[in-house]
């Protein structure tokens, strides 16, 4: 899951389709386990701009919190289930 130096690489998710690059960015992120301050230092945005952008992903996605988005993004995540 993790590189020797403790970034998640891209290969091992599957980042939701349609999302924003701003969001993609987030996502990549959180899939470290960080905390919404911690993403908001580490990609210079307010951790209001990063709270915005993760209701924007669960609402594109369908899914409801940080720890689903991380689970589908390790599983494989294909689109909401309304769409399968």
């Amino acid at each position: 899951m993790s590189t020797a130096s403790g970034s998640v690489t891209a290969r091992t998710l599957s980042l939701p389709p349609g999302l924003t690059p701003a969001e993609r960015e987030v996502a990549r992120v959180l899939a470290e386990g960080l905390s919404n301050q911690e993403i908001a230092d580490r990609l210079g945005k307010s951790v209001h701009a990063v709270k915005f952008l993760l209701h924007s992903i669960y609402a594109r996605t369908g899914l409801g919190n940080r720890t689903q988005l991380i689970v589908a993004m390790y599983a494989g995540y294909r689109g909401p289930a309304s769409a399968v």
